[in-house]
């Protein structure tokens, strides 16, 4: 049974702030910038991570009793935040069969899954869904725990969601937000069973472009440079300080960008399932122009893209939920509920595709 615990965060504070906070620190990022333009073939053939190494098992969880099974795995950690743990929410928790559909939900770097809380729970109430809500390794723990994942072990993380998602359901729905989107996404470009694929602004890029400095060899003292071991950012609220890992080595940016990296350059015509993609052109956290690159790439006759400016969040990167933005909540679940239900995804894809944008007036 294959089941590794690691680390990840959804500020990525530290990579929109890598131009530097003085003069010096700016010519030792251009001149990285510059090894990164003449080596940029070098890491990928040397040093990306080959996702292909990653192997799935029909049988990864076997006939394990799956509450008692993450309720296990869940207590080994006594750094764990209250409410941060992996956790299934039955559809009739009185007799816990299997749903026509399974919802997994994967959130973004340095979040919890109550990051978007609660759209995935409404989604899955109103597809009458098990659901699942997973924990990204190292997250909802310690600022340490934060350095601990690799690559590699988000990887095997998300293929262990995604199998929990194919016990609790006949089909899987995947829900992933930021970088939690990034792995919902590289899992649909081979997972079985798959019946539709959501993703809330995701990240298939960083907005800064030096960001792209930490995978040259020794991006992690880079990171180091520039803001030193650890990076810490102010959050918006009392709660999302709470539920978001506000401080952390600023070497686990690295993995996480390298982990980006490795699955933006996949060949995303694989991913063949109904697509609905939300994400807000102000977006300060990732790239959108990336976003709508990476949705041109995806091979899925039904998908569809919708432009929503219109989060509280600050930064335009969460775009639903209680902690940062509330009253985008009906909205979202709204959307992906219908997005869902007009897909059918019970039957083969038909031509479908459509572009538009969303706005609040609908609040």
């Amino acid at each position: 049974m294959i089941f590794l615990e690691v680390s990840d965060k959804d500020g990525l504070g530290l990579l929109n702030s890598m131009a530097g906070r003085c003069f010096t620190k700016a010519l030792w990022s251009l001149a990285f910038l510059l090894a990164a333009l003449v080596f940029s073939g070098l890491y990928f053939v040397f040093f990306a991570y080959r996702l292909r190494d990653i192997i799935i098992s029909d049988s990864l969880l076997g006939s394990v009793d799956l509450d008692q099974f993450l309720l296990e795995k869940e207590s080994r950690f006594i750094d764990l935040k209250p409410g941060a743990q992996k956790k299934i929410i039955w559809e009739d928790p009185t007799k816990k069969n299997k749903t026509e559909y399974a919802v997994v939900y994967l959130y973004g770097f340095s979040a919890t899954h109550r990051e978007i809380f609660p759209v995935p729970e409404l989604v899955a109430r109103d597809l009458g869904a098990n659901l699942f809500l997973s924990r990204l390794p190292g997250h909802g723990r310690s600022s340490e725990a934060m350095a601990e994942p690799t690559v590699r072990d988000y990887l095997i993380s998300a293929v262990v969601a995604y199998e929990i998602g194919r016990r609790l359901g006949d089909k899987v729905i995947l829900l992933g937000s930021s970088t939690g989107g990034t792995l919902a996404t590289w899992l649909a470009t081979f997972a079985q069973d798959l019946a539709a694929l959501i993703l809330l602004s995701p990240n298939f890029d960083p907005k800064n472009p030096m960001a792209k400095l930490l995978l040259l060899p020794g991006g992690a003292k880079l990171a180091r440079f520039v803001e030193g071991q650890y990076y810490e950012w102010e959050p918006q609220n009392r709660v999302q300080e709470i539920y978001w890992t506000t401080r952390y080595p600023s070497s686990a940016l690295v993995t996480m960008e390298k982990m980006v990296s490795d699955v933006s350059k996949l060949d995303l015509s694989k991913v063949q399932v109904p697509i609905l993609v939300v994400y807000s052109e102000d977006d300060q956290v990732v790239n959108p122009a990336e976003t709508e690159k990476a949705f041109a790439r995806l091979g899925a006759i039904k998908k569809e893209i919708v432009v929503f400016n219109s989060s509280a969040d600050r930064f335009h990167h969460v775009l639903a939920g209680n902690i940062l933005s509330p009253w985008t909540v009906e909205p979202r679940r709204k959307l992906i509920v219908d997005f869902i239900r007009r897909a059918k995804v019970r039957g083969p894809a038909k031509d479908c595709l459509k572009q538009g944008s969303e706005d609040d007036e609908d609040q």
